[in-house]
């Protein structure tokens, strides 16, 4: 090959590779383009799945809670009660009856597991549930209050008798419990006070 056929093959030669590299480079700023959008875009997407994940995390914590504390609450029924279905039967009926009122399951099964485990029986616990709740939703009150209450009539019933102690606790709520155990046994609030301090009145009595 002559030298000036040479020389004009390396120019062409030369000419095509800085088209191929101008080529090329064009195909790569595209693609570099692309390539940051979808980066922005894959950034966007996963800082809103991170945002919903955070916030499915908070909802997912509570529910195991929930969850736990439910299965908490089975086993101490059935220890209570001494069975496993007697335990769902109760917890049935202290849902029905919080559906029903202002207060928290939560709550009532605390103060519920409180009034057994003072000896009531679990046949009795709903009924006096039902009239701790309309006393303290009448004053304003709740968890926090049905448990003073439940506390209360407890220690009475461990006593097995009215005592000016649990009285006090129960009246500093706003509850008129010297009038009432007054009208239920028939005399007036210093005589049943009296009555009271010298033992005369029994708790099932007093609690009733």
């Amino acid at each position: 090959m002559e030298v000036g056929q040479v020389s004009a093959k390396l120019t062409l030669d030369d000419a095509k590779f800085d088209q191929t590299v101008n080529s090329t480079k064009a195909k790569l700023e595209g693609l570099k383009g692309s390539l940051s959008g979808a980066e922005a875009s894959s950034s966007r997407l996963a800082a809103g799945v991170g945002i919903l994940a955070t916030a499915l995390g908070a909802v997912g914590l509570k529910s195991i809670k929930m969850a736990g504390d439910l299965e908490q609450t089975r086993i101490a029924f059935t220890t209570m009660l001494g069975s496993a279905q007697a335990s769902e039967a109760f917890i049935k009926d202290l849902y029905a009856f919080a559906a029903k009122t202002p207060f928290e399951f939560e709550g009532l099964a605390s103060a519920s597991r409180q009034l057994l485990a003072f000896g009531f029986q679990s046949q009795q616990i709903v009924p006096m549930m039902t009239s701790i709740g309309n006393a303290i939703s009448g004053l304003g009150g709740g968890d926090v209050e049905i448990q003073r209450v439940t506390r209360a009539l407890g220690q009475m019933q461990a006593k097995g008798k009215v005592s000016a102690e649990e009285m006090m606790q129960l009246a500093e709520l706003g509850i008129p419990v010297w009038q009432m155990l007054a009208d239920s046994i028939g005399v007036s609030i210093p005589e049943s006070m009296k009555k009271a301090e010298q033992g005369g009145v029994s708790a099932s009595q007093g609690i009733n």
